[in-house]
């Protein structure tokens, strides 16, 4: 996708496994990783939660949140994705993302586009 700043790309990688999805409020386990070059903005991730009806996913589309370390160091904050799945197969027909940052080192950090590259792909 499109770096923040308009000049250059950020890239991105995250597997999100739920579980307990009988609570309304689904445990996620997984990891997300970030890195706006031309913005800046680099860092990891690990979800903590995610809505329901993410987990149990009819539509391609889903949030997941956490607590996000800022790469190399710095004072970390909380993260939000939102993503759209557009159908498979193939690369990025239309597959978008958006994050928000807020806390920490990159604190109001927004980042949405389509991905110009690679797959989001739900599994059940």
């Amino acid at each position: 996708m499109e770096s923040a700043s308009g000049d250059g790309r950020a890239t991105f990688g995250f597997q999100l496994v739920c579980r307990g999805e009988d609570l309304g409020q689904a445990e996620a386990s997984g990891q997300f990783q970030y890195n706006d070059h031309a913005a800046g903005v680099n860092f990891q991730a690990r979800a903590a939660s995610v809505p329901l009806d993410t987990c149990d996913n009819k539509s391609g589309q889903g949030w997941f949140f956490g607590e996000y370390t800022p790469r190399p160091r710095g004072e970390g904050g909380r993260f939000e994705v939102q993503v759209v799945d557009k159908g498979e197969p193939g690369a990025s027909e239309g597959d978008w993302l958006c994050i928000t940052l807020t806390g920490g080192v990159f604190d109001g950090y927004t980042n949405c586009g389509d991905l110009g590259g690679g797959n989001i792909e739900f599994f059940e």
